[in-house]
């Protein structure tokens, strides 16, 4: 990067005792020229470069501390003039509002939504927080990663020693740390702990804006209201049992429900540490593959602490390296500014990666974000579609759903359709027997969809080289973690599916693919993993190492040590005569709508090759989503294999004790999104990465709870089947 310009965050540290920016300053390589200026005037000396924005509050207060419309709108115009003469602006967006009280104003909303207009580029710390900022502003988005604190090096004082000794010696240990400001919610996570747990203990530690003297009489709730350094703090970290993370949600901080960068709870992964905190999406994503017990916001922190009271004896601790962390995202900072100094225009994919740069393909999250098809593959669809099916397509969009296919919403002038286009490759001879088993399962009252066919009654036509089909479209949305009733639903119709499936001719015959399955070709497992790791490694010494590679390397290096002990002995545990037959195939929440409680379709069969039952039945009992958020899973499961039962009562019991298992093995022989994002990309990268992810998560929980889980699906089957279909009779 010589002969570029500064990158200037604009900050009053390290006047300003910020443990985020000594961090960024910390682990900068010099080819940044990382620099920091208290105000925005300071930059009219300095040579153009990239002015990086924080916390945006303070560049936009009177002299009496007010923010108001006409400091926004200086603000915004000088930013404007630092354009005009070369500055390149970048906000590195925490909160997008302030969170020191009171709801945001008017002047706070022009403010961030005229940044958000005005720059050059956004970095954000997550996924989820990228999401939404897509949502506002048109301008590219950088996935930086995010680093917590990591330990100094000066020798800790003998107070916070003494601390540490304190916390480890309680038993269920909780450590709640840091500035404790209003939007923690101090006295209600307090009031949670003391009416929800039995015997743990909690520390609170830091500077409190609340009077506490309310809690004196409680005996296992200890304050230390005194300020601790940030470099010592790994030390009280490392010694508690779990830390508790809160956030609010209501009133002025109703917006962390979309964006917030939680920095507690990156300290508390980066130091190993279980977390008690809310389940936002930040929150999520940063603790996924961690340990961690999320509560609901509007509940508040009570059943999760009361939750890990019982289990955080066997929550592993996996520390992070945390100066990797912070050198992944000072990378991101890095290639950023080569290209935004370099005069490059970064709207394109293309340039993204010449780059280096991961830049977030935003996931539409409603109709308007979904992409207008224009060109040749909107007139070769419109074309089949006038020609073949006799519509005439007046709009087409394509949806961001589906890793196989490209999907697009059609409309036509008396209806909508679903159009699916299938690469080249696929057998389509196979994929229209996959179509006929959906209607077949529609015939029969099951709320599957329906495909058009074409003027031939081909459900399938192949007479361009994209072949396609073409569906009614089906009311209802996709809900990745399901509700009881939900639950019941979607149970009952995987049921009635297998009772329908079994007498075909086709679930008679054996399945090659059942016994292979259980031949685990263990050291082709561990060369793919190696194959990986040596990617990672690669991008590591180019310099090119993100946030996702740090989280990749971690979650396969646990994977090829669990691999040659615990798949074995799962397979030889597991009944050896299981059945086999036609199954829907892909049975899982994201190919289910629902409108309200009730299913309204059943998505996306595939073909009719016989597998094993307990496939279908465990992938969407313990689903990844399920299994990771839902803190009552195994509850979810019994809801919904009660509901199977009913609706499937000749099912054998060994495919009921055994589906746990069969969903756990399949996870754990799978390398499915973290394989496609090193060595052949899907169509939605970023969605598989963090699926990756919680599929690791789930392996560790299901392997952890493997016994209560065996002790459910026993209990399941001396019952007898009732559900749905014989509610009365209970």
């Amino acid at each position: 990067m010589t002969g570029t310009g500064p990158w200037v965050v604009i900050s009053d540290y390290p006047a300003w005792p910020s443990p985020y920016f000594a961090e960024l300053e910390r682990h900068a390589s010099p080819r940044l020229r990382l620099e920091f200026a208290s105000h925005l005037e300071d930059l009219d000396q300095r040579p153009a470069g990239v002015v990086n924005l924080h916390r945006l509050k303070r560049l936009y207060r009177e002299p009496d501390g007010s923010r108001t419309l006409a400091a926004a709108e200086t603000m915004l115009a000088r930013l404007t003039a630092l354009r005009r003469t070369g500055w390149r602006v970048v906000w590195t967006v925490h909160n997008l509002f302030p969170i020191d009280g009171g709801p945001p104003t008017e002047a706070d909303h022009h403010a961030a939504y005229g940044v958000l207009r005005l720059a050059d580029a956004v970095i954000a710390h997550t996924h989820a927080d990228a999401r939404h900022l897509a949502m506002l502003t048109r301008a590219p988005i950088i996935i930086a990663g995010w680093g917590g604190l990591t330990a100094g090096t000066s020798a800790v004082p003998s107070q916070v020693r003494a601390l540490a000794a304190r916390i480890a010696a309680a038993p269920g240990s909780v450590l709640m740390l840091g500035n404790l400001t209003a939007y923690k919610g101090l006295a209600t996570a307090v009031r949670a702990f003391a009416s929800h747990t039995q015997g743990a203990h909690l520390f609170v530690v830091g500077p409190a804006r609340e009077d506490v003297a309310e809690f004196g009489s409680m005996d296992r709730v200890h304050f230390h209201l005194e300020r601790i350094s940030p470099e010592h703090a790994h030390v009280l970290y490392h010694a508690a049992d779990a830390a508790l993370c809160p956030y609010r949600t209501d009133g002025p901080w109703e917006f962390f429900t979309r964006l917030l960068y939680p920095s507690s709870v990156g300290t508390a992964v980066g130091f190993g540490t279980p977390v008690i905190a809310p389940d936002l999406p930040a929150v999520a994503e940063m603790t996924g593959g961690h340990p961690r017990w999320l509560y609901t916001p509007d509940t508040g922190p009570g059943p999760a602490l009361a939750l890990a009271e019982v289990e955080v004896t066997r929550a592993p601790r996996h520390t992070v390296d945390g100066a990797r962390r912070w050198q992944a995202v000072l990378a991101a900072y890095e290639q950023l500014a080569q290209v935004l100094l370099a005069g490059v225009t970064i709207g394109s994919p293309q340039v993204a990666g010449e780059a280096g740069m991961r830049r977030r393909r935003s996931r539409p999250l409603s109709n308007k974000e979904t992409r207008q098809v224009s060109g040749n593959a909107a007139d070769r669809i419109a074309s089949v579609l006038a020609e073949r099916y006799g519509l005439a397509v007046q709009d087409l969009v394509q949806l961001p759903i589906g890793q196989g296919t490209i999907n697009y919403r059609a409309t036509c002038a008396d209806r909508e359709v679903f159009v699916k286009t299938y690469p080249s490759g696929p057998d389509l001879g196979k994929e229209a027997e996959a179509v006929e088993l959906s209607e077949l399962a529609h015939r029969h009252g099951i709320p599957a969809t329906t495909a058009l066919r074409n003027r031939s009654g081909q459900v399938i036509d192949a007479t361009t080289p994209a072949a396609l089909s073409v569906w009614e479209w089906m009311p209802g949305q996709v809900v990745t973690e399901l509700s009881t009733a939900q639950n019941e639903q979607a149970g009952h119709a995987l049921g009635r599916i297998h009772a329908l499936f079994a007498g075909l001719p086709a679930s008679a015959k054996p399945s090659p693919e059942a016994e292979k399955w259980r031949h685990v070709d263990l050291s082709g497992l561990v060369a793919t993993i190696d194959t990986l790791l040596g990617v990672i490694a690669r991008r590591a010494a180019d310099g090119l190492t993100d946030a996702f590679d740090i989280e990749a390397e971690r979650t396969l290096t646990e994977r090829r040590a669990m691999l040659p002990g615990i798949i074995p002995k799962l397979l030889t545990e597991l009944p050896r005569k299981m059945t086999t037959q036609v199954l829907h195939g892909d049975y899982s929440p994201v190919n289910l709508l629902f409108t309200g409680d009730t299913l309204s379709a059943v998505l996306d069969f595939r073909p009719p090759e016989p597998f094993l039952l307990a496939y279908d039945l465990g992938r969407m009992a313990f689903y990844p989503n399920t299994v990771t958020g839902d803190p009552h899973w195994q509850d979810a499961a019994r809801t919904l294999i009660t509901a199977y039962r009913a609706a499937n009562p000749a099912v054998p019991e060994a495919d009921i004790r055994g589906c746990g298992r069969v969903a756990l093995l399949q996870l754990l022989g799978s390398l499915y999104g973290v394989k496609q994002h090193y060595l052949k990309p899907g169509l939605f990268q970023d969605d598989l990465d963090e699926f990756w992810l919680i599929r690791h998560r789930t392996v560790d929980t299901m392997l952890r709870y493997l016994p209560e889980t065996d002790a459910l699906l026993e209990d399941l089957t001396t019952r007898p089947p009732y559900g749905l279909d014989q509610q009365g009779e209970q």
